[in-house]
């Protein structure tokens, strides 16, 4: 696997290229990963980390200043250049890829893969570890991989089981693929606002995180205080795939999950049963939100007898008259696809839908897990020929 050719517009190795070692220390315990984030930093930030009023704007405004050398505007046959250097990574299925727009993920973008827990996200990650190793002329990107493991879902026997399909020995598949896995949200964070070191160093273009929620559900609690910042966190690892994904022109996917309501469904089924609207309501949402952990959806169920709507909160289950603005992490992917499991014929298989995306109409393509990997198969479970 070669690495891959970086433009002239992407960032140096060195996140601080003009600071001294000891100020770089200083500036990492503050939690300040590179030059750039320095450089939108408000003094107060630095001011609680130490630094006195002139020293912090001392060194803002060198980061100011060496980001602008390095051109961050960009004229437009640089932008053009960007554009006709871009990729497309095969997801092995001709479905999904029509689904993307006819040549699978693209290169320099973050895509969501989001369902509830169990349906097969997975299992699509590990066949897109072994789709990108490919050579560029099979729909490949011809890279080293990694795959940011929080929940223990990587599973080296099945990417010697997929290899053989995709043209891969189990000696190539695990030698070009790095794993992962950061104990807490915030080695997750630190780790990411730093990828660009490893990216560049060992030529990886495909990254895939699985799963984005894990940390935050277990470290984070749901009053509004600690949800606001696990919203900020949760997006700034987010954001820093995003820039990676640039850099390097490569892909990032990332898995997060949605939690159903069934409980509340089965609990209310008898008192809403006759309210026909509601039903057409809960189908509509049955099929995209349940309530993400990291994409904030509040959704009205019903409006009572009652002048004060009902609202219920994925995070707080039964909270009245109360109403959230979405706010959604989910936002700094270009791409977001909806999974959800089915069975049909007695055997196990995967619908996805085309939730929002950028220049990508909606649609929906169905897919079987076989031993092999996910293949395309029509609406009764029968794969394609």
């Amino acid at each position: 696997m070669s690495p891959s050719t970086q433009s002239d517009t992407a960032l140096p190795t060195d996140p601080f290229p003009s600071f001294q070692s000891s100020l770089v220390e200083r500036l990492n315990k503050a939690g300040i990963a590179n030059q750039w984030v320095l450089a939108t930093t408000p003094l107060v930030r630095l001011l609680n980390a130490g630094f006195s009023m002139a020293s912090a704007k001392k060194v803002v405004q060198q980061a100011r200043d060496s980001c602008a050398q390095e051109g961050s505007v960009l004229q437009g046959d640089r932008l053009r250049g960007e554009a006709e250097a871009r990729a497309y990574l095969t997801t092995g299925t001709q479905g999904l890829n029509q689904l993307l727009g006819g040549t699978g993920f693209q290169s320099g973008r973050v895509y969501q893969i989001y369902g509830a827990e169990g349906v097969g996200k997975t299992i699509l990650l590990h066949q897109l570890i072994c789709t990108a190793m490919m050579p560029s002329s099979q729909g490949g990107l011809d890279t080293q991989t990694l795959y940011i493991d929080t929940n223990g879902s990587f599973s080296s026997d099945y990417l010697t089981q997929l290899a053989p399909r995709f043209g891969l020995t189990e000696e190539s598949v695990h030698l070009h693929c790095y794993r992962f896995s950061p104990p807490t949200s915030d080695v997750l964070l630190f780790h990411c606002e730093r990828l660009e070191r490893l990216t560049q160093q060992h030529g990886i273009r495909f990254i895939c995180l699985d799963a984005l929620p894990v940390h935050f559900l277990s470290e984070y609690s749901y009053t509004a205080e600690r949800y606001a910042l696990r919203q900020q966190v949760a997006y700034r690892v987010v954001q820093a795939l995003r820039r990676v994904a640039q850099r390097v022109n490569g892909v990032v996917v990332f898995v997060n999950w949605v939690s159903e309501f069934q409980a509340f469904w089965e609990e209310y089924r008898n008192e809403v049963a006759a309210e026909p609207e509601f039903e057409e309501m809960y189908e509509d949402e049955k099929l995209y939100e349940y309530g993400n952990p990291c994409i904030r959806r509040s959704r009205r169920y019903r409006e009572p007898r009652e002048s004060q709507p009902r609202y219920w909160d994925p995070l707080v289950p039964f909270s009245w008259g109360i109403k959230y603005e979405p706010t959604c992490v989910g936002q700094g992917a270009e791409v977001s696809i909806f999974v959800r499991g089915k069975r049909l014929q007695g055997e196990r298989c995967l619908e996805y839908h085309m939730h929002w995306g950028q220049e990508l109409p909606p649609g929906s393509c169905m897919l079987k897990v076989t031993n092999a990997g996910l293949v395309d198969c029509d609406a009764d479970g029968r794969c394609a020929v």
